[in-house]
């Protein structure tokens, strides 16, 4: 250590004691020497850094110019346009199926769902020039009128040149999908014109309307077979009986306040009808019902049944229940307890209801008269269900193969007990959405599966997606297809939204 003896050295360095002046000036030598290293250190690696960078950048250009090479004979270049044109229509298909109104909008046979996929057509001049050749990619088309006025040349439909041209590429017989949004009932006097439609209605296979709209083109919608009104005012058009719906199966109708049944929809043809609204007139609802014979699939949401202030409008209320004999789906967001009692339904599969404690009494009425034999079973609730609930709801339903619950049911001992029982012996999936914060034993659950399985053998947990957990049997009875809550189903309590999911499948 230069003319500084080590152990001394050590010694300073361990204690706070002050150097003598010959050690002082040693030690400045040391930190200048040390000091010169350092400095000799640094401008290597300010030297070798540079070269990094360089090579780096030299690296990923030569990585570009690759890519850009093998670009000419990747296989997507080799793709024949059959083949192209199949990828293309995949960017359609966006709506979320595990919606549980999903066969409610879907068309059989009609334009997929889904944005016009615009960006395929700037990728290349081949992809451009197939994607333009296929009409199919066109036919789902939007036009918003919201701020359609009539004194502003050149402001409708029939001068929208973007309209215009994607009309222009779903060439001459391609089924469309249109939907067309008015500018808004409340707050606008001007009806958007519809008589831009009239050259296509006989290609129209879904019609998406909303808003202040004019009335409908006289004529057949020949393939029509959905029809969305949100808000609309076409019960208002005179005319609207000379237009006709031959095909027309699903029908959607969302109102932010009383329910208005159209008088020109025809009922008795309608495999699929959604109501949506804050408010709906029972007697009304009834002879709607009791014309929809061929109802498949019935949603029904709403706020409250209004009774009607008429002697008539509450005999009408009590009256015998609607018959629906072909009904397979009910879904009720809303009054059920007003409800039920006016339905039988023989031939119901699936129910989708929210509960409440005065359920389970005019559930039993309404299952005895209906004597259905139940699949589908999905319960919402704010609250708990208490398992003596439960076993009144699914003790009779020896065909249930499926319990969806949000939030109605937790993991319980009594519920883990439940299971063990023989009730709903033919179940194969069971879902539970749960609280944030309810508490299970995985073993609880794994060994009420065991105790299921014909074979004996042990349950296990399987891989789980995000925020759930999947539990299965042995030998289960169906294969996992544990989905991603949809967004548009999320029920909240205390506005806080709950976390997890269980998947059971026995």
């Amino acid at each position: 250590m230069m003319g500084l003896d080590s152990s001394r050295f050590r010694y300073l360095l361990a204690t706070n004691d002050e150097p003598l002046d010959v050690e002082a000036a040693e030690v400045r030598k040391i930190v200048a020497l040390r000091q010169a290293n350092l400095a000799q250190l640094e401008g290597r690696i300010t030297e070798v850094t540079s070269m990094l960078n360089s090579l780096t950048e030299y690296r990923n250009r030569e990585a570009s110019i690759l890519s850009r090479i093998r670009a000419i004979v990747s296989p997507i270049r080799r793709l024949p346009p059959e083949i192209l044109i199949k990828i293309f229509m995949l960017l359609r298909k966006r709506r979320n199926e595990t919606n549980r109104l999903y066969d409610f909008w879907s068309v059989p046979g009609g334009p997929l769902p889904g944005p016009l996929p615009l960006s395929i057509t700037h990728v290349c001049s081949e992809w451009r020039r197939v994607s333009l050749a296929t009409p199919s990619l066109w036919t789902a088309l939007r036009s918003r009128l919201r701020d359609y006025d009539p004194s502003i040349p050149n402001n409708d439909p029939d001068h929208d040149e973007c309209l215009q041209t994607l009309l222009a590429r779903t060439g001459a017989y391609h089924p469309l999908d249109i939907t067309l949004s008015g500018p808004p009932v409340r707050k606008c006097a001007q009806n958007g014109p519809l008589s831009f439609i009239h050259p296509y209605m006989h290609r129209i296979a879904a019609l998406d309307l909303g808003g202040r709209l004019c009335a409908l083109p006289i004529g057949s919608f020949n393939i029509l077979a959905r029809l969305s009104m949100t808000d609309d005012n076409l019960h208002h058009d005179v005319n609207i009986h000379q237009t006709t719906f031959p095909s027309l199966r699903r029908v959607l109708l969302e109102y932010s306040d009383v329910l208005n049944l159209p008088s020109f929809i025809p009922w008795r043809q309608l495999t699929h009808l959604s109501l949506y609204t804050d408010s709906v007139d029972l007697s009304a609802l009834r002879v709607v019902l009791s014309q929809s014979t061929a109802l498949i699939k019935l949603h029904v949401s709403f706020t409250s049944l209004s009774l009607g202030n008429s002697a008539a409008d509450l005999l009408d209320a009590h009256r015998e229940p609607v018959v629906i004999p072909q009904l397979e789906t009910l879904i009720i967001d809303g009054d059920v307890k007003t409800l039920l009692p006016c339905l039988t339904l023989p031939g119901l599969t699936t129910v989708d209801i929210m509960y409440g404690p005065w359920l389970t009494s005019i559930y039993g009425s309404f299952e005895s008269r209906s004597s259905f034999s139940l699949q589908w079973l999905t319960l919402r609730a704010p609250k708990t269900i208490e398992t003596a609930d439960i076993i009144k709801l699914i003790r009779t339903q020896r065909s249930l193969i499926e319990i969806n619950s949000d939030l109605a049911l937790d993991v319980t001992p009594a519920m883990e007990e439940l299971m063990f029982h023989d009730l709903a012996p033919n179940l194969e999936y069971l879902r539970m959405r749960l609280r944030r914060g309810n508490k299970y034993d995985d073993n609880a659950v794994l060994n009420m599966l065991s105790s299921r399985d014909p074979s004996q053998n042990s349950a296990f947990v399987s891989d789980s997606p995000p925020n759930g957990r999947i539990f299965k049997s042995h030998v289960f009875k169906r294969l996992c297809e544990a989905q991603p809550p949809d967004p548009d189903d999320d029920i909240e309590v205390d506005g806080e939204e709950e976390s997890e999911i269980i998947h059971i499948y026995f």
